[in-house]
């Protein structure tokens, strides 16, 4: 930048707040900004408001950041006589300088800039100088006294959130319960993977099958493809429609575009609509003002290698962002054995037409590749690209948002099949006596999967507006159109393949009311209503259906004390079955002849075939599916203690009511190859709505800021599922072993963990960083169809008699399943240092530091002296059931010990 351009940018940033200052000056309001400030010491803000005017605010904060800083932070101001006084921490107030405005939240939640602007802060000059003698002798002799100044010029942060009424209010006020989780909570974090931030949050669940595949949930019903909780990235949902769940590792930005993450726990249907079912994942990114300049990122070792490149700037009323970066994850089993890649990139350009009125463009690719992700018809290999481009537009309180996204995908399941099978039993066929354990080599089935090709589209416009309808009362309308079409093929080439789809409109409108009869009172009622419309384009023809869905909700805040918060709150919320789960045929064993070889040599050739019927075996969604839905009820309590402390406690009671659970049963599956039975072959795969559950829990954080340098958290979540309606599951009278194992329960009430502790301790002094965090989760047990899949009996007719055979019995290779994840504690810590005037930040990382570095011996499973699995290999953590399925490991990657170093630089 030239001297001209910047002696322009300096004038007009000097205009805006000579601005803003007159008008704060015309209300009565007075300050003066310091003339300069000294290196390493606090720097105290003070502001004249008239008594009657500040009777109108909720609280008053200085915003803060140093000079080239990307990120603001803030402190409360306390009224001291006719004034309101803060100071900024010592550590802020670095060479070159500081800058800073001063901002009111009034009493009816709208935000009011009293000194400059985060756009246009106040620059406060730091001299590069060190203390002389005579200041360090005084240093030196008080040292005591500068401790208890660093504790007293603490105060407690104000954390503002929009995702919990769409609307920015102070996070105690929020309707719902909500954590946060900052751009620096990230970097303290150091990890690439944005689920293992979110694992240090109360009452959110993060299990991970594979490496490339972490599942995140809020309030229990862990599942594998989680569904239940909605994501945006600036408001855009990214979630993938086909499968109803979002690919954390295939996000389109990276965890260093990340300014701000909110976390909903508990439903947001009467918002967000479909999908926002247990929670709300709100991820906002950096806007040109928070970069101005440019970063790279690196991070390499044990954990795999990753790049980050982001430019930002504004200049006069246009700003713009430019991103891109690369991934490739290491795997937990193998140690620099890629789990995958993932290219990025994203802009955004950002013009500010006045005050409040913004209108902005971004668009944005990401391809990428995982090997696998895990499914229960198999684990898939996805090969993946995905576009998208988005206009929103700000004026004053009217919002409006439009998107389009494209995805381009190919996937290729492997269904977990004995590849050599044997007989079980002795077996005579003619004149020959087969021997247990006599070769048959299926031929036909049961191995690789056709490919699927498929592409999808995504048009959705949302516009909302906020109308203050008084000083106490503030409404909010708001509706979307979303329309999602998907379409693929099947087969090893799909040239000349058939194309299936579906597409489907989604229609949404809700309204608010934020009702504040008293300062200390907030009532929040909403009510949102959907409607789903379904098309289906099927080989046997067109299938439509519709589905209305209303989801109201009901909250009340109490501020006793502006220390003190009391919130109590229920609602009603949905998800509709994803397009996998009702719509979606996927060929799982082609058309064509089927065998089963007998290698005997002795046995006539016209006796060795075992012949199948030529049918193909697809998988079916089923189109009959209901939304899932659910009712929550929850209370909370916050409270701020000595500006240092914050403390959260949360109660919660949902109940759950049609769960769509996936069905397998590989008895239909051989009995539909078989010539002799007459079975269909289109309910042998399929999704069911199966189970109602209940789910009680609770929720308890405490944050402490100790000093300025030194913050330690804890959280304990604990949560009780109770399985309802059991009578369903089972036939009446239904008692003895063998229908009790024929009708198994779902295992709902064991795949949650019953307790959760997250803990950790955040050191930032002279430059220097070190952060621990441990988590702690219970013991999960779970069982599904992969778990259950070598204990099937299935029927067969061979040689001309039926029998009765377990599949673990046929197969060659043994089988080792356990549906058990024993309780396991991760302790994981980094450390950085930052140098020339925090241009640079170095540092390096551990995870799992109380596990063990060891390579796997074998496929990580120890078993008894009967062959039983007893536990997994010592050092591993487990967060899924690892299955070793005739010989190939599903699911259940063995978390070890592992290094990485990382590298950050700012111009």
């Amino acid at each position: 930048m030239g001297r001209r351009s910047a002696a322009f940018f300096g004038c007009a940033a000097a205009l805006a707040v000579i601005a803003c200052a007159a008008e704060a000056f015309a209300q009565g309001v007075a300050h003066a900004p310091p003339d300069k400030a000294a290196a390493d010491r606090g720097l105290e803000v003070s502001i004249k408001i008239p008594t009657a005017q500040a009777a109108g605010y909720s609280y008053i904060s200085v915003f803060y950041k140093r000079r080239g800083g990307v990120i603001y932070k803030s402190v409360f101001m306390q009224p001291a006589g006719a004034a309101y006084v803060a100071t900024v921490p010592g550590d802020f107030v670095t060479f070159p300088g500081i800058e800073y405005y001063i901002s009111a939240r009034t009493r009816d939640g709208a935000v009011q800039n009293l000194f400059a602007s985060p756009a246009a802060p106040q620059f406060v000059p730091v001299a590069e100088e060190a203390r002389d003698e005579e200041e360090e002798d005084e240093v030196s002799r008080a040292g005591t006294d500068l401790f208890a100044d660093e504790l007293a010029v603490f105060a407690a942060e104000a954390v503002t959130v929009v995702s919990a009424a769409r609307v920015e209010q102070v996070i105690y006020e929020s309707p719902s319960a909500i954590s946060v989780v900052s751009a620096r909570d990230i970097q303290n974090y150091a990890s690439e993977s944005l689920p293992e931030v979110l694992r240090t949050l109360p009452g959110v669940e993060v299990m991970r099958t594979y490496t490339m595949n972490p599942e995140v949930t809020a309030r229990g019903f862990t599942r594998e493809g989680q569904n239940k909780v909605l994501t945006l990235v600036d408001g855009r949902s990214i979630y993938i429609d086909l499968f109803g769940t979002t690919f954390w590792e295939f996000m389109p930005v990276s965890v260093w575009e990340v300014k701000q993450v909110e976390v909903i726990r508990g439903p947001g249907s009467a918002l967000y609509g479909a999908n926002a079912f247990s929670g709300v994942v709100s991820i906002f990114t950096k806007r040109p003002e928070d970069i101005k300049g440019f970063q790279l990122n690196q991070t390499a070792g044990e954990t795999g290698i990753y790049t980050s490149l982001l430019a930002g700037d504004v200049k006069d009323k246009v700003g713009y962002r430019a991103a891109t970066s690369f991934s490739s994850p290491y795997k937990y089993d193998e140690r620099f054995d890629s789990a995958g890649q993932v290219v990025r990139g994203d802009g955004l350009v950002e013009y500010k037409i006045g005050a409040n009125q913004t209108a902005s463009f971004s668009g944005g690719f990401n391809r990428g590749k995982a090997t696998p992700i895990f499914t229960l018809i198999g684990p898939i290999e996805v090969e993946a690209t995905q576009g998208f481009a988005k206009g929103d537009l700000v004026w004053h309180d009217f919002k409006l948002q439009t998107f389009y996204s494209i995805l381009s995908a190919d996937l290729q399941a492997r269904f977990p099949f004995p590849e050599q099978m044997q007989l079980p039993e002795d077996v005579k066929i003619g004149n020959v006596t087969l021997s247990q354990g006599t070769p048959l080599a299926p031929q036909g089935f049961g191995l690789e999967m056709p490919p699927v090709f498929g592409y999808g589209h995504t048009f959705d416009v949302e516009a909302m507006n906020t109308f203050p309808i008084a000083e106490v009362d503030r409404l909010t309308i708001g509706g979307n159109v979303r329309y999602v079409t998907f379409s693929y093929r099947t087969g090893a080439e799909a040239e000349d393949a058939d194309w299936n789809g579906a597409n489907q409109v989604l229609f949404g409108s809700f309204v608010q009311n934020e009702y504040r009869p008293i300062p200390e009172i907030i009532t929040t009622l909403g009510f949102r209503f959907d409607l789903q419309s379904v098309q289906s384009e099927l080989p046997d023809g067109t299938k439509q259906r519709m589905q209305p869905n209303y989801s109201p909700r009901a909250s009340v805040v109490f501020l006793p004390h502006p220390d003190h918060s009391i919130r109590l709150g229920g609602g009603l919320a949905f998800r509709n079955p994803a397009f996998m789960e009702s719509d979606l045929r996927m060929n799982v064993v082609p058309a064509g002849p089927k065998t089963l070889v007998i290698e005997e040599p002795t046995l006539p050739a016209s006796l060795r075939e075992v012949k199948l019927k030529d049918v193909a075996i697809d998988y079916y969604g089923n189109p009959g599916l209901e939304p899932e839905k659910i009712l929550s009820l929850e209370a909370g309590y916050g409270v701020r203690l000595w500006n240092r402390v914050r403390i959260n406690l949360d109660f919660f009671y949902q109940q759950v009511y049609g769960l769509i659970l996936f069905q397998g049963d590989i008895n239909k599956f051989f009995a539909a190859l078989d010539t002799q039975q007459d079975v269909s072959n289109e309910d042998v795969f399929t999704f069911q709505n199966l189970a109602d559950a209940r789910n009680i829990g609770v929720e308890a954080a405490a944050d402490v800021a100790i000093t300025e340098w030194l913050r330690v958290f804890a959280n304990y979540s604990w949560q009780k599922i109770t399985l309802l309606n059991k009578e369903k599951y089972r036939p009446e009278g239904c008692t003895d072993p063998e229908c009790l194992e024929k009708f198994p329960m779902p295992t709902l009430e064991e795949e949650s963990p019953e307790n959760k502790i997250n803990a950790g301790i955040n050191v930032s002094r002279w430059h220097a960083d070190l952060n621990v965090y441990g988590h702690f989760v219970s013991r999960t047990h779970r069982e599904n169809f992969i778990t259950n899949l070598p204990a099937q009996e299935i029927k067969m007719n061979f040689a001309g008699k039926e029998f009765k055979w377990v599949l673990r019995d046929m197969s060659a290779t043994p089988s080792k399943i356990t549906g058990d994840v024993p309780a396991y504690f991760l302790l994981n810590a980094n450390a950085a240092y930052s140098f020339l005037d925090d241009i640079f930040r170095v540092g390096f990382g551990c995870e799992d530091i109380l596990g063990s570095s060891d390579s796997l011996v074998g496929d990580g499973i120890v078993t008894d002296a009967a062959g039983n699995p007893v536990k997994v290999q010592s050092g591993r953590a487990l967060q899924y059931p690892r299955s070793n399925l005739f010989g190939g490991i599903l699911g259940g990657e063995l978390i070890g010990r592992r290094f990485y170093g990382f590298l950050s630089a700012k111009f």
